[in-house]
């Protein structure tokens, strides 16, 4: 049986290959099952996160494999099997009978896979050999998550209008990151995600990042204090360790735009570590709008008088690129009371009780236009 909206869906795609025409039917599956999730009470519980949410929720411009999911608070009884009829019934109705099977096992990350070859028989493919393949989605959540991470609400509309749950970019990222530090197996794939987010200018999340470095990896246990410092040198030592080649043969399958693809000849160390320097000017431009938050909320003068005329300076050294010079004054805006210098403070008072609030915020939203960095904070 034919289902139009199916085939209106696939022709959106317009592969090229068989290996293209088989990344759109995955991917039409995942947002079909997304949609059967959220036909229950999964979303009030999970979180959807990873390259999948990247593509789905961002259009992120590549294929991606799996569904992974989050809860929002740590429960060991997890199962799958509880949602399986209900998202049965949702994928019936588009006439797709896929086998749901919970793999659950004892340990923190659950799995369920979806296999079908119902979808395939519907439609008009270009590559025949497709029609009766069983195609494979594994679901993934975590049900010890570390904490920290940030949520958002997403809207799809397709196959019809739903919500969904989902971490926010900056605890994405931070996921990403730690997958980067920690995951045994080096995959291309990540490393195009990292460029995605870098050019995007999103923040990392520390706060989940550090939770999650802590609960597992090669720093479980050690108490890791994760600064941006920490994250940036942790970063540059991954990148002049790795395997530039084997990397980028991973991540190419999954890249459909020519141009992306040819992208790719640039991959290597000298590429990532300008990536990593970009990613410091990120980090140094919100550092900026947590100090501006800080100055709204002080109530002794002395510290607002301070910390004003400390990130006017770190706003006039952004702007001229010096970015440790910047650093510098940040690092001042948020000393403790008892460590400022008051000689300076004394040689700074007049100057920095005629700075405008207003006019920092409209130079720091103006930093955020050019640089075109995220709306997280302001």
């Amino acid at each position: 049986m034919r289902h139009p909206i199916i085939e209106k869906r696939l022709e959106r795609y317009q592969p090229k290959t068989g290996e293209e025409e088989e990344n759109a039917l995955k991917e039409i599956l995942q947002e079909i099952a997304l949609y059967a999730l959220a036909t229950t009470d999964f979303f009030t519980h999970a979180l959807f996160q990873g390259g999948t949410a990247l593509r789905i929720l961002y259009q992120l411009p590549r294929f991606s494999e799996d569904l992974d999911f989050i809860l929002k608070k740590p429960d060991e009884k997890f199962h799958w099997q509880p949602y399986i009829e209900q998202m049965t019934k949702a994928f019936k109705l588009l006439d797709i009978e896929p086998d749901l099977e919970d793999k659950t096992k004892d340990k923190p990350v659950k799995t369920m896979w979806l296999k079908d070859n119902s979808i395939g028989k519907m439609l008009h493919l270009q590559f025949k050999h497709h029609a009766h393949q069983k195609l494979k989605i594994k679901f993934e959540i975590d049900t010890n998550p570390p904490a920290g991470s940030h949520i958002e609400v997403k809207f799809l509309d397709f196959p019809m209008d739903c919500a969904i749950s989902a971490q926010d970019l900056p605890s994405n990222f931070a996921g990403k990151c730690h997958a980067l530090l920690c995951r045994d197996h080096i995959k291309g794939r990540d490393w195009f995600d990292f460029g995605w987010y870098v050019a995007r200018r999103i923040p990392v999340n520390l706060n989940f990042l550090e939770a999650a470095i802590n609960q597992s990896g090669f720093w479980k246990g050690q108490n890791i204090n994760v600064t941006n410092d920490w994250l940036l040198h942790q970063l540059e030592e991954k990148i002049l360790t790795l395997d530039w080649e084997d990397i980028k043969k991973d991540v190419a399958p999954f890249i459909v735009d020519s141009l992306q693809k040819e992208s790719l000849n640039l991959w290597g160390g000298a590429f990532f570590t300008e990536k990593i320097k970009e990613m410091y000017r990120t980090s140094l431009f919100f550092l900026m709008i947590d100090v501006k938050s800080n100055i709204a909320h002080e109530q002794d003068e002395f510290l607002k008088n301070w910390m004003k005329m400390c990130l006017a300076e770190a706003i006039q050294a952004f702007q001229k690129g010096w970015l440790d010079l910047c650093k510098g004054h940040l690092e001042n805006a948020l000393l403790p009371s008892a460590e400022v210098s008051h000689d300076q403070y004394l040689h700074w008072v007049s100057d920095a009780e005629k700075i405008n609030e207003k006019i920092l915020e409209e130079q720091l939203k103006e930093l955020q236009k050019q640089g075109g960095y995220q709306s997280y904070a302001l």
